[in-house]
């Protein structure tokens, strides 16, 4: 039987259903194209001719011109599907608030800052394949590890306010409720933050990002606007139940754990082929190979991952209901959310299954209204 609750509006739930199986059916096809152009990019011999031409110069040189080769073509092919299923469709269905431009802009933004993360990463991981041909496997887990927190500490000041311009709250009795809730659970922050997302989008977020000295609450307008005090100061008490369960410390293991199993797979798997990783030559031709074995790979972890951050996620809600007591707050925002986001209440258990490291929101619901 669907679930259904008095909150959530049972047109908006269609509209949700529909909007979900678009967005799923382009990303599916997204997939299929990507794992076939990297396949033909291989096969075709296109990936040893590039390689050719690029091992002329110095390595970092090499790697610059083999990708510009290999993601030129690559962004060509995927832009429609990523204009139909993050502009066309979010525009369709009332939730995109920015225009064409705005979001090619973003997009190339998007790109830009993916190479200059990505480009350091990739030079580390061939100087690894050269320099520990048996080993890179372990020592790229460790960099991948130190790379992720160097992206959380960086993000909420540096890399987000690309996207999105952040003002302190100045709505002093929500400011006053957020900051005894982290007293009560001894989170120091650095302010707390309204982002426009409204620039961008009606879908409606809340955060506490950063680590250190760059931890801050980070609130979407569109919440302040929508929502009561009471639902944000819920909103943010499942947040810091993150931060009281140390589940940040238990994810960056799941995470470390997982890309060791994904590299050491990986390494199996890449052996096969021979001059991998011992020849240049070799490894950059296969790379495309070893960028599609990467994502089947990885496939069946995240589906372990998913499940482990599910119980996570459920032990936050119980510290926020715990923090707040006000069961009725946590149960309108979340079908807030349900509504305003066009979010799916009871998805099936096989795509919760599959791709949800969140509970449905009609489960926590139900859970809220149990506890």
């Amino acid at each position: 039987m669907p679930f259904s609750h008095p909150l959530i509006n049972p047109q908006l739930q269609k509209k949700a259903r529909l909007y979900t199986k678009k967005r799923d059916v382009i990303s599916l096809f997204q997939i299929l194209t990507s794992g076939t152009y990297l396949l033909l990019f291989y096969l075709l011999g296109i990936s040893r001719r590039v390689s050719a031409v690029a091992l002329d110069f110095s390595l970092p040189l090499t790697l610059i011109l083999y990708v510009l080769f290999l993601a030129i073509p690559f962004a060509v092919i995927l832009f429609p599907f990523l204009y139909l299923k993050d502009f066309a469709i979010e525009k369709k269905f009332g939730l995109a608030t920015h225009n064409l431009k705005s979001w090619i802009f973003d997009e190339l933004k998007g790109l830009a800052v993916g190479f200059i993360l990505g480009y350091p990463m990739l030079l580390f991981l061939f100087f690894l394949f050269s320099k520990t041909p048996r080993y890179w496997w372990i020592f790229g887990v460790s960099g991948m590890f130190l790379f992720q927190i160097i992206v959380a500490v960086l993000f909420p000041v540096l890399l987000l306010p690309i996207f999105f311009k952040q003002k302190p709250v100045e709505d002093e009795a929500l400011g006053g409720r957020i900051r005894a809730l982290l007293k009560k659970a001894k989170i120091e922050i650095r302010g707390i933050y309204s982002i426009n997302l409204s620039s961008k989008t009606k879908k409606e977020n809340a955060a506490l990002a950063g680590l250190w000295k760059t931890r801050r609450v980070l609130l979407g307008d569109t919440l302040l606007e929508n929502r009561t005090v009471e639902e944000i100061e819920v909103v943010l008490a499942h947040e810091i139940g993150h931060h009281i369960k140390k589940h940040f410390l238990k994810l960056s293991l799941l995470s470390l754990a997982t890309s060791f199993t994904l590299f050491f797979i990986l390494n199996i798997c890449m052996n096969i082929f021979s001059g991998f990783p011992d020849h240049l030559s070799e490894t950059l031709t296969l790379f495309p190979v070893f960028i599609l074995l990467s994502g089947i790979i990885s496939f069946p972890i995240r589906i372990v991952a998913n499940a482990y951050m599910r119980v996570k996620e459920k032990e936050a809600d119980r510290i926020a209901l715990e923090l707040t007591k006000n069961r009725d707050a946590f149960i309108h925002v979340m079908a807030g959310l349900a509504n305003s986001n066009l979010t799916i209440a009871d998805p099936k258990k096989l795509k919760v299954f599959l791709s949800y490291s969140h509970p449905p929101i009609g489960r926590r619901i139900d859970y809220a209204q149990n506890f």
